[in-house]
């Protein structure tokens, strides 16, 4: 199960993106095991995703707010719309360390819960 907090809106998508325990292929496409978009819920959007197998895996969110299915960011190029990353690591000047970011799934499954930032 996957919980999304600090949603202001309950306006476009809410975006999810699976990684593999690569820290390569973190943040990029051919880290990507799977992308996952639902409507936004406010204050909370949960839902359920099906991870491929047990182990270690990261995720990370953004809210699409004007639904173009893409993750906006402004002419500095810093994020123009919420986000967040799974076990929800402080983030500086650059994206986190995928080792800040692994939860663990087990064969029963797991909640994640991430806390979108502005």
């Amino acid at each position: 199960a996957v919980r999304i907090l600090n949603v202001k809106e309950a306006t476009g998508l809410m975006t999810v993106e699976l990684y593999r325990n690569d820290p390569a292929g973190f943040l990029n496409k051919r880290g990507r095991e799977f992308r996952m978009r639902f409507a936004a819920r406010a204050p909370a959007t949960e839902f359920c995703v099906t991870a491929p197998a047990a182990g270690q895996w990261a995720m990370v969110a953004y809210h699409d707010e004007n639904a173009n299915q893409m993750f906006d960011k402004n002419s500095f190029g810093l994020p123009a719309e919420p986000y967040g990353v799974s076990q929800n690591p402080k983030i500086r000047l650059g994206p986190p360390p995928i080792e800040k970011a692994l939860f663990e799934v087990a064969e029963t499954g797991a909640t994640v819960e991430i806390s979108l930032r502005e």
